[in-house]
C-alpha cells in the first residue's frame, strides 16, 4: 500500500471509529463538551448545538419515577427538550424509555455506579418522557439531570 493510500485508509479507520464512539457513546468528555455535538463523516459535517435551559435533581426509590412534565416541557410541551443528559449521584438505579411499563430492582437499564466513570447516560427525543427509574439496590439513589433544546 502505497504512503498516500495508507494515510487515507487510516483516516477513515480513525475517522470511523471516532464516530462509532461517538454514536455508542463510549466517547467520556466533561459535561461542558456535550452542549455541542459534532459528527464528521465521508466530508459531511453536521453541527448540532443543544442549548442547556432546565435541570431536575430526581430522587429515585423502590417506586418507579419520572422527569417532571413542567420541568422537561415547560408551557405545556412548547419548549420540550430534545435531549437529557444525567449524572446518577449515589447508588446504582435502572431504567426504563420504552413505554411498556416500569423497571424493576432487576429489569431495566442499569447504572452501576461502582463500575461507570463518570456514571452517566443520555436520553433522546420521546425518551425523555417515557423515562422511568426504580433503584436498583436497597437504598435510595439521586440522578441530577440537564436538560437541552
Amino acid at each position: 500500500m502505497s504512503p498516500r493510500m495508507h494515510s487515507r485508509h487510516l483516516t477513515l479507520v480513525t475517522g470511523g471509529l471516532l464516530l462509532w464512539m461517538i454514536v455508542l457513546g463510549v466517547w467520556a468528555s466533561p459535561p461542558h463538551l456535550f452542549q455541542a455535538s459534532r459528527v464528521q463523516a465521508q466530508g459531511v459535517s453536521t453541527t448540532q448545538i443543544f442549548e442547556p435551559f432546565a435541570f431536575e435533581n430526581l430522587s429515585i426509590s423502590s417506586s418507579a419515577v419520572g422527569f417532571t412534565a413542567s420541568t422537561y416541557a415547560p408551557g405545556g410541551g412548547n419548549i420540550s427538550a430534545r435531549k437529557a443528559r444525567c449524572t446518577v449521584n449515589s447508588f446504582d438505579i435502572r431504567y426504563r424509555v420504552d413505554g411498556g411499563g416500569n423497571p424493576t430492582s432487576s429489569v431495566g437499564h442499569l447504572i452501576d455506579v461502582g463500575t461507570n466513570v463518570p456514571p452517566t447516560f443520555e436520553l433522546w427525543g420521546s425518551e425523555i418522557r417515557l423515562f422511568r427509574a426504580i433503584r436498583a439496590e436497597g437504598s435510595d439513589a439521586t440522578a441530577s439531570c440537564t436538560f437541552y433544546r
